[in-house]
């Protein structure tokens, strides 16, 4: 089975119990949550794709 990961910046790693029931609740699905230290990810990087072609 698949596993969803969300990575995420934030000052306060208590905050992971709280970000990952609420995607619980909103997505119907418990995600692995990882919070990092603020400036860690790239800029570019886990940027969200509206549209994902499939052939």
């Amino acid at each position: 089975m698949p596993v969803a990961t969300v990575v995420a910046e934030a000052v306060q790693p208590e905050l992971e119990p709280d970000l990952r029931a609420a995607l619980k609740e909103a997505l119907l699905v418990t995600p692995k949550v990882r919070i990092v230290q603020p400036g860690t990810l790239g800029r570019t990087e886990f940027k969200a794709k509206r549209v994902v072609r499939v052939s």
